[in-house]
């Protein structure tokens, strides 16, 4: 009887090791995924709620958010405990110059925006309903936009050799 309850045990905790070293390893991978530029926390001048397409995983509305600031964008989760979630979605910053053509792109439910550096080969792409005022404002702040929708492979994917 004691052999068996140490036997439950000793699976137990093998048990929960496994998915504590899984939920490790989605986060090092999420964050293997992260763009992080060091820029200032100031308060963005306009934000977006919405869901995203990373290399990592699909993360859905309303868990990311699309920040637009003086110098760039920084895509990431939506509040501080969504961040802490194993699939959250990591940072992703970039400068207005350092952009690829923003793509609006077409998905089977909803629109987005693609966005890309050149020096990178894989991309984001943010989905949300308000995609067309978010490009009026990037092109404002002098990304380059493409406003013609496309299905997402089309673009380029959320992968893309440059």
């Amino acid at each position: 009887m004691a052999g068996a309850i140490i036997g439950w045990i000793a699976v137990g905790a093998l048990a929960l090791t496994g998915v504590a070293a899984g939920f490790w390893g989605m986060r090092q991978q999420a964050r293997s995924a992260a763009r992080v530029l060091g820029m200032p926390q100031t308060p963005p001048e306009s934000a977006y709620l919405g869901s995203a397409l990373t290399a990592t995983g699909n993360v859905g509305w309303p868990l990311v958010r699309l920040e637009l600031f003086e110098w760039g964008i920084r895509l990431g989760a939506s509040a501080r405990p969504v961040a802490l979630l194993p699939l959250s979605i990591p940072t992703w910053e970039a400068r207005y110059e350092e952009l690829v053509t923003v793509r609006s792109v077409r998905g089977i439910v909803s629109s987005g925006l693609r966005f890309a550096v050149a020096d990178k080969t894989d991309a984001v792409v943010f989905w949300s309903f308000q995609w067309l005022k978010i490009l009026d404002r990037l092109e404002a702040a002098g990304a380059k936009v493409d406003r013609s929708p496309v299905p997402l492979k089309h673009a380029g994917g959320i992968y893309k050799t440059w």
